[in-house]
């Protein structure tokens, strides 16, 4: 779909080929039928196209090879095309008064400050000489990936008392020097944030279709893993960055009386095993005690956040024996579960973009894989709230494995359960 103006367009176009040449050639069509000629490119895919990444985004880059390209894998998107967790996604964006580079930076699992600071040098070389003063940026990172341990392959849930003893001892270290474990999005956000103090920057880590085994990074016509691709551009218009968490603090309170790898890894509750006192918490059936596996997923709806505090809300990213590893660490020990249901995420993106129906500019925004699934048969109703709310703006959403957010002069957040939305009016 088209929009905006003579000078100022964006198209959001959708494919969902199984080929990846047809994928390639269909949003190529697409985005030249909306007759925009890109000075950006966001090009998102599940993972089900993993054999086909090269060929559309070869495609993609022999048509339009001045537009610098970013994306990545993620578990599903949405656009006034349709609501789908199978296929491919792009925005491309053209406007004049506008300076855009891209950068990239490695191995974000074992050493993330560096691989920000690499693709974060090469962003600000390229803008040096940019005469315009609204700086953004759109940064898309490698998400969790369950660890895979020698003997033990890839595991999320270890109960067995031998084997969790394994992987706390030996297999988490070992995992995060292999490039496996948490996204690591608060440490990438905080180093963004740091180096470029004078953008506004939104993030999302790549994901697979949940299962946290494979995400991948797309920056032009490179496929990459474990990285960090980021876009930066700097205009003449004004970004509007919004956020918002979808759910809500219980009254369900706890403290973390043991945690470690850096408040990572939770040990006990109330001085309690961590595992024992979540499923209590929660209100599982105590059989989850058995099988972490139910306990694990049921842990989607029920993310930790921390009292008085809603700039960082983490969950569980794996189980070993009775401890918790957490997908972002824990900044305090006094924690409150959240919940969410389908229709607080409906509510919640209504009130996000409640002043946006005269804007006219395209809208990039940044979803949560868990919240994707908390919807269910409600994401209809939800695309429908946020089309009534933005009226004919072109939109696109992704969901991911995690979401940050920064503007220059205010605290970072990282967040899963959240929508996260840059547009240009």
């Amino acid at each position: 779909m088209k929009g905006l103006s003579d000078d100022f367009k964006a198209s959001v176009a959708v494919s969902r080929q199984w080929d990846g040449k047809r994928v390639g050639q269909e949003l190529v069509d697409k985005i030249k039928q909306d007759n925009v000629d890109p000075d950006f490119i966001l090009l998102f895919s599940t993972i089900h196209y993993e054999g086909e990444f090269q060929k559309f985004l070869d495609i993609v880059k022999d048509e339009f090879p001045d537009a610098p390209l970013v994306g990545g894998t993620v578990a599903g998107f949405m656009s006034q095309e349709g609501c789908y967790t199978r296929g491919v996604s792009a925005m491309a964006v053209e406007y004049e008064n506008m300076d855009v580079a891209v950068g990239v930076g490695h191995n974000t699992k074992r050493n993330p400050e560096g691989a920000v600071e690499k693709s974060s040098e090469e962003i600000k070389e390229a803008l040096r000489d940019s005469n315009y003063s609204n700086k953004c940026l759109i940064s898309i990172s490698s998400g969790p990936l369950i660890p895979k341990v020698p003997f033990l392959g890839r595991v999320s849930n270890l109960k067995g008392s031998f084997s969790s003893k394994i992987f706390s001892k030996i297999g988490i270290k070992l995992s995060f020097y292999l490039g496996y474990g948490p996204g690591k999005e608060e440490k990438i956000i905080e180093e963004l944030h740091s180096q470029l103090p004078e953008f506004n920057i939104i993030g999302g880590s790549t994901i697979d279709d949940g299962k946290m085994y494979r995400g991948r990074q797309f920056i032009n016509k490179e496929v990459k893993k474990k990285s960090i691709v980021a876009l930066g551009f700097s205009t003449d218009k004004k970004p509007k960055m919004k956020g918002k968490i979808t759910l809500h603090p219980t009254k369900r309170k706890f403290e973390i009386t043991k945690k470690s790898q850096n408040g990572r890894i939770i040990k006990e509750i109330n001085d309690e095993p961590a595992i024992d006192e979540i499923v209590k918490l929660i209100g599982s059936r105590t059989e989850s005690i058995k099988r972490p596996e139910i306990l694990y997923r049921s842990t989607f709806y029920y993310p930790f956040g921390f009292q008085n505090e809603e700039d960082v809300l983490t969950g569980i990213g794996g189980i070993a024996g009775n401890s918790i590893l957490l997908a972002h660490k824990a900044i305090s020990d006094e924690a409150v579960l959240y919940s969410s249901s389908g229709k607080e995420i409906i509510q919640s993106s209504g009130k996000l973009l409640q002043n946006e129906n005269n804007g006219k500019g395209p809208k990039f925004m940044i979803g949560c894989e868990a919240s994707l699934e908390t919807l269910g048969k409600n994401i209809f109703e939800y695309k429908g709230r946020i089309e009534e709310k933005i009226k004919n703006s072109p939109y696109l959403i992704t969901f991911m494995g995690g979401e940050s957010i920064s503007v220059p002069g205010k605290r970072v957040k990282t967040r899963i359960h959240s929508l996260n939305s840059i547009s240009l009016d």
